[in-house]
Formats: C-alpha cells, sequence, structure tokens
C-alpha cells in the first residue's frame, strides 16, 4: 500500500511498520519506522512498485532492479547504503527498452512499460512474459484479476486508455477503448495517470476508472460507461463538479479509496500545485493542499512539482 507525497514518494505499509521509497534523480531513498538507508545511482531511477516482497525499481536507462524488503536493514545512527542489496532483475532483451516509464502489478503479474513497448510478465512459478511494441505507452494499471489498463498519448490529437482482459493471448489489439474523441472523454484532452478500483460498478462486477487528465478528473464506471467530471473552480464545463482547488486544471496524478465509485469512496487527486480529496457519495471537496493553504492535516505543500499520488 502507497502514501501520497511530493516528488514520487512511494510509501508502503505492513502491519504496524511503515516503509517508504523516495524516487530522486540521483537516486532512491528507504526508510522504515523513522530508519534511513539510500542508494545513490548516478543514471536515475523513475519509477517503483513493489508487491508484498520485493521492492522493483524502474531505471532511466539500466532496465528493472529489485530489493527484496527482507534485505533492508537500517542502522539508526549511520544510514545504510543499500547499493549491495540492489540486484539487475530485468534487462533488454528480456524487457522491450531499458529505458522504464512505469511499473505496476499485482503478487504474480508485473506490469513494466517502456520507451519501447510494455512488457507483463508472470513471476514465481510456471513464468511467461506477454509483450507489446506499442511505445507510446506512459502509465498502467494492473489489476488482482489479470486485467490490465494502459494509457497511450501519441502526437497532439490522442490520447486513449487501452483496457486488455488478459495477457495470455494476443493483446494488441485491446478489448476496450476511452479514446478522447468527445464521445466520453472530451476532444483534445491528454490522460496524465490513471487508477482503478475493482468490482465497484452499480452492477457490483464491473470496475471504475479514474483518469487524471489536462482538462479535470474523469469517474468512469465501466460497466453503464456512466461518468462525472471533476474540474477546478476556476473552469466552467456543463454538467461538470467545479469543485477542485489549485491554479490548474491539468492533473498530473490520481489515486481513491479501494471502494471509490461514482457515488462511494473517496477520490485523491493532484496537480502539479495541489493536492485534492474529494467525497465521491456526495461530490463535495473533503479537503485539500496547496502552497498556501494547510488544509485539515495543518500541512503545506513545499514546492509546485507534485508528480505522483498514492494513500495508505
Amino acid at each position: 500500500m502507497a502514501q501520497w507525497v511530493e516528488n514520487n514518494l512511494l510509501q508502503w505499509v505492513e502491519s504496524a511498520s511503515a516503509e517508504w521509497a523516495d524516487i530522486t534523480t540521483s537516486g532512491i531513498l528507504v526508510d522504515i519506522d523513522g530508519i534511513g538507508a539510500y542508494v545513490n545511482y548516478a543514471s536515475g531511477y523513475k519509477t517503483v512498485w513493489a508487491n508484498s516482497t520485493t521492492l522493483f525499481i524502474g531505471s532511466a536507462n539500466d532496465g528493472i532492479k529489485r530489493l527484496d524488503k527482507e534485505d533492508i536493514s537500517c542502522d539508526v545512527d549511520d544510514p545504510t547504503d543499500l547499493r549491495g542489496s540492489i540486484i539487475n532483475y530485468l534487462n533488454y532483451p528480456d524487457i522491450t527498452s531499458d529505458n522504464i516509464r512505469y511499473l505496476h502489478g499485482n503478487d504474480n503479474l508485473l506490469l513494466c512499460i517502456t520507451d519501447a513497448g510494455i512488457d507483463i510478465h508472470k513471476m514465481g512459478a510456471q513464468a511467461y512474459r506477454s509483450t507489446s511494441s506499442e511505445s507510446n505507452a506512459y502509465k498502467g494499471f494492473m489489476t488482482s484479476t489479470g486485467r490490465f489498463y494502459y494509457t497511450v498519448t501519441s502526437g497532439v490529437n490522442y490520447s486513449a486508455i487501452h483496457i486488455c482482459n488478459k495477457c495470455i493471448c494476443d493483446w494488441s489489439i485491446p478489448d476496450t477503448t476511452y479514446v478522447n474523441d468527445g464521445t466520453l472523454l472530451a476532444s483534445g484532452v491528454v490522460i496524465r495517470d490513471i487508477f482503478v478500483t475493482e468490482g465497484t460498478s452499480y452492477n457490483g462486477v464491473s470496475n471504475t476508472i479514474f483518469a487524471a487528465t489536462s482538462s479535470g478528473v474523469y469517474v468512469i464506471d465501466e460497466g453503464n460507461n456512466d461518468y462525472d467530471l471533476y474540474i477546478n473552480t476556476g473552469t466552467l464545463i456543463s454538467g461538470a463538479y467545479n469543485i477542485l482547488e489549485g491554479l490548474f486544471n491539468d492533473y498530473v496524478a490520481i489515486w481513491s479509496t479501494s471502494d471509490a465509485s461514482l457515488s462511494d469512496g473517496r477520490l485523491y487527486v493532484s496537480s502539479t500545485a495541489s493536492f485534492n480529496v474529494v467525497d465521491l457519495a456526495t461530490s463535495t471537496l473533503a479537503n485539500y493542499y496547496t502552497r498556501t493553504f494547510a488544509g485539515g492535516a495543518g500541512q503545506l505543500l513545499t514546492s509546485d512539482d507534485i508528480v505522483d499520488t498514492s494513500v495508505v
């Protein structure tokens, strides 16, 4: 599980202990219960994702690394350098490229988006690799069932969410696509990030998609394609909820509670300069944070450069 922070900080929680990994352009910081550790890496890390046992680290030009959580040991007085515990996991040609854009997954499947394609690796027993040469993918989401989602942005006009039911067949043509053609997503919007909750549709079976875009936030019920659009208070679009705070209507990162749907749960969404919490049951703003407003937790944002959002 993970907690939202600035500068691509991923935090996960197991039992009573809190662990986090902070990506910077020069390395990765790891913390367990307030005790520090670090890894310096000149080429830079770009994305992290963790399952119950392992932290996977995507690099700028050297593929995927792995760090077993059981190998993370920290010293109170002298933070531990973890370079000796980081090992190579996957490199080209076992992935489509060594330039990793995004990682996600579940306990069995690792979804890897590179600048040359998409790779899905089955981990553990009966391991396999399934791949696509889609080089315009940027963000992805793997569900617990193996149904997966990824964003595609090509040129100045095309941006879409592609959905594949499984990866053990030819998935070069997605099973479902949401495109910025004005049918549901507005023409010209660019999809920045996605999040998915499982079985939260009105029918109790299908999923709900949350999409942060260049022109607001979409909440889409896959069961019937109903949707809501949330935008900032300075923007007026007919039928949209203009309740989000912050100067910009361009949103870069999104997360929600596991029960979130069109009519329940909470939505967490960030522009580069604001963090908003939406009560989906009432379609109202529950809380927000900017550099000038400290929100319910009494915490100001320290800079206008949020790049990722997730919550425990």
